[in-house]
């Protein structure tokens, strides 16, 4: 989950500088440092603080649900990382 927040939070905000018109190019590792903070805190507020899943735990794996979790799970994720290579790319672009 940190790692999808992660891309989220870094690619809206290629967005919104790209909109605004800000260079960021000489200020990525700026931008990727103070996306990690925000994602890590975002992540601490949302889940890690109240962890009311852990209650619920037992009852879900035991479910019919679980066999598709995984499916679901892959599915999000590859289209998070698809949405923040576009971002990049049309964004900032890539420089190889």
């Amino acid at each position: 989950m940190l790692w999808s927040t992660f891309v989220i939070f870094f690619s809206l905000g290629l967005i919104t500088c790209e909109l605004v018109g800000i260079e960021i190019e000489e200020l990525i590792p700026l931008h990727f440092l103070a996306t990690l903070l925000v994602s890590f805190m975002a992540n601490y507020q949302l889940i890690a603080k109240s962890d009311r899943f852990k209650t619920y735990f037992k009852d879900f794996n035991q479910s019919e649900r679980v066999k598709f979790a995984f499916a679901k799970f892959m599915l999000f994720h590859l289209r998070v990382l698809l949405f923040g290579i576009l971002t990049v790319r049309y964004t900032v672009g890539f420089s190889f």
